[in-house]
């Protein structure tokens, strides 16, 4: 896991980058000079079109979104986002190839295609991201859920989302430019299954779509503060700071279980308004242990104190803590000190049984988190074997939508089985399946449905002599 690879400087030489700086006059000379050149040479206006939109938007993320998005290092480039850009590419070179190769379609004619597929694609999946995870997505300001909302480069997009998205769009394109539908789908099933290979690379840079906790040869452990050691925290598998807020019987009620093939609804310590706030386990040979906390305390206060400071009881008393009444404000409060001041010291007021209070300091030691399932790197392979499957199928094909169709009756599957692996999706509607794995049951019918429709009815081939050979030929004479 590596979620930022680099970061780009927000000034060179004094003057700014993003903005009004560097990068935005750089684009607009590169773009105007582009489109010059098209009017010069009397490119097609479809062609004039594409470049004068790529150009708007690059210019307005340049300008309105990447200040935004900036930190005090610079611009962060995210493997995430590196990865998402090397699936795209490569992805549609690939659909390129295809297209080449089986029905000589020049480039010109598919590049509009792709340019929606990815625009809407994008826009789908981070739509479903964005409503299932909308109280993770929210700020306390209006800009800031926007920001939040349009930040791909963290993560956070869900391919059946980009599934529809970009297919919704493609299909609405085609249907407006009397494009063949299953024939231009059969060209991007392959594409897109690459994609996601790729994709879900940058899923594992960014620690995203992990799986259930695992401990066999076929696992992995992500580092503090990642989303698998998040979500841990959040529902009580690991400690925060040596302590627990709730014994294993209620873990065990509560924690969603990978193969068990039934999700749970969502729990989150990090939500929960259980008063008073009481310790239910600490980490034995933990600095909260030797220090004297036990099960059984109740927290009333909390604080930090600067790592070097010895601080003694009178002192702590004097203390200015901050009152806490749920396990929502202990758990907030440690897990901010852990992302932001790890070496600090905690400060508990606690209260036994018999009502008698003490202070207590210790420096924590944050669990790392559990190893789990790679889901990633099963997502991955799967997507390339599928992607394989497809391209095979490709070169025997004698009909029209086989390829796509295949396409979503194999992914369906895959899908499904994934998430028994995964514990980062709830149950949906108290179905005891996840949203995907509801969605895939559904795709996997439609496919079998259309699959048996389509070898009932005559083979067709749309794209068969449409793009004749010789006047490819003649058009990369007239180019060169």
């Amino acid at each position: 896991m590596r979620q930022t690879l680099l970061y780009i400087p927000n000034e060179i030489f004094g003057y700014p980058v993003f903005g009004w700086g560097i990068l935005f006059w750089t684009l607009l000379l590169i773009f105007s000079a582009i489109l010059l050149v098209n009017r010069l040479r009397k490119r097609s206006r479809e062609d004039f079109q594409n470049w004068l939109v790529m150009g708007i938007v690059s210019l307005g993320l340049v300008l309105f979104a990447a200040p935004r998005i900036c930190e005090p290092e610079g611009f962060p480039i995210r493997g995430y986002g590196v990865f998402l850009m090397i699936a795209i590419t490569l992805s549609s070179l690939l659909l390129l190839r295809q297209g080449r190769k089986y029905w000589n379609i020049p480039p010109d004619f598919l590049i509009p295609i792709i340019i929606v597929a990815i625009i809407f694609g994008i826009i789908g999946a981070r739509v479903f991201h964005v409503i299932e995870y909308w109280d993770q997505i929210t700020a306390h300001s209006f800009m800031n859920t926007v920001i939040n909302i349009i930040n791909v480069a963290k993560g956070g997009l869900v391919v059946y989302g980009s599934i529809i998205g970009g297919f919704s769009a493609i299909l609405l394109y085609m249907g407006l430019k009397k494009i063949p539908l299953l024939a231009t789908f059969d060209l991007f099933a392959p594409a897109l299954m690459l994609g996601i290979a790729i994709g879900r690379i940058g899923c594992l840079m960014n620690g995203c779509c992990f799986g259930a906790v695992h401990e066999g040869c076929l696992s992995i452990q992500f580092p503090v503060g990642s989303p698998a050691h998040v979500h841990q925290l959040e529902r009580g598998e690991v400690s925060l700071g040596g302590l627990f807020f709730e014994s294993p019987e209620q873990q065990k009620e509560k924690i969603q279980k990978g193969l068990a093939g039934i999700k749970s609804e969502r729990h989150s310590i990090w939500t929960e308004e259980k008063r008073p706030v009481r310790i239910a386990g600490v980490v034995k040979g933990s600095p909260a242990d030797l220090a004297g906390l036990k099960a059984g305390l109740r927290i009333s206060e909390i604080g930090l104190l600067p790592s070097n400071h010895k601080a003694g009881t009178d002192e702590l008393r004097k203390y200015n803590l901050e009152r806490v009444s749920s396990n929502a404000d202990v758990f907030n409060f440690l897990y901010l000190a852990m992302v932001r001041y790890p070496k600090d010291q905690i400060v508990l007021h606690c209260w036994n049984e018999d009502s008698s209070n003490h202070y207590v300091c210790f420096t924590p030691d944050y669990q790392t988190g559990k190893r789990v399932y790679p889901t990633q790197i099963f997502s991955s392979v799967a997507a390339f074997m599928i992607c394989l499957l497809l391209l095979g199928i490709a070169r025997i094909s004698k009909r029209d939508g086989v390829v796509c169709g295949t396409m979503f009756l194999f992914y369906s599957v895959a899908r499904f089985i994934l998430e028994l692996f995964r514990t980062d999706e709830d149950s949906f509607k108290g179905t005891g399946l996840s949203v995907s794995q509801c969605i895939s049951v559904l795709i996997f019918v439609l496919s079998l449905l259309f699959l048996f429709t389509l070898i009932r009815l005559p083979a067709k081939r749309a794209y068969a002599g449409r793009f004749p050979q010789q006047s490819l030929e003649t058009e990369d004479i007239k180019k060169g």
